[in-house]
């Protein structure tokens, strides 16, 4: 089996949960759906996580995005994918704090290693509308770095690369709602 095909079936174990007939789960993007995935499920697993990293890392081989140099997103759902990208690559990771630090000597979103001049691909377990992706990106560009790429694992709607196109940041998923024979989500 290919990594991609691996990791489908180790989001389908340990992940996936579908409603029964005629309920749905609520998603943070407003909508709803009759099926959910919890990527921590998966992204926090000690056994999953050289999967997880080369499951990426094959999406944007060949790319732009493959020349970063520090790996992260938002608080909790990226920072065990940028973890794993890190530990496989020895390149280094971030985490964007959803609320700035209020002690110590900064007053900083960013955690851990992001040097001003470092090239960032930001990542994300699962995105719908890609709320928690986007603030990830805004607050690197903001420290003054440069998105070399975004990446998930699962993109459930296939609207975010339209969004991160606009800014001239290339968006790689390594699987959709296809995949799961799932419909795209819709959002009005």
């Amino acid at each position: 089996m290919s990594n991609k095909e691996l990791l489908k079936a180790a989001i389908e174990k340990h992940c996936v949960t579908y409603a029964p007939e005629g309920e749905t789960f609520k998603l943070s993007a407003g909508g709803e759906t009759t099926w959910y995935i919890v990527g921590r499920n998966l992204t926090f697993r000690g056994d999953a996580q050289e999967l997880i990293a080369h499951c990426i890392l094959e999406e944007i081989t060949g790319t732009p995005a493959a020349d970063f140099d520090t790996v992260g997103g938002l608080e909790l759902g990226a920072v065990p994918v940028g973890v794993a990208i890190a530990g496989v690559t020895k390149k280094n990771s971030f985490a964007v704090r959803k609320q700035p630090k209020d002690h110590g000597d900064t007053n900083s979103v960013l955690a851990g290693t992001i040097n001003k001049d470092d090239k960032v691909l930001v990542v994300e377990d699962t995105v719908t509308t890609g709320t928690s992706l986007m603030k990830a990106v805004e607050a690197v560009l903001a420290n003054g770095n440069e998105v070399v790429g975004a990446a998930c694992l699962v993109d459930r709607a296939d609207t975010l690369g339209k969004e991160l196109a606009e800014k001239n940041i290339p968006f790689f998923a390594v699987l959709n709602a296809t995949d799961f024979n799932q419909p795209l989500d819709k959002f009005e």
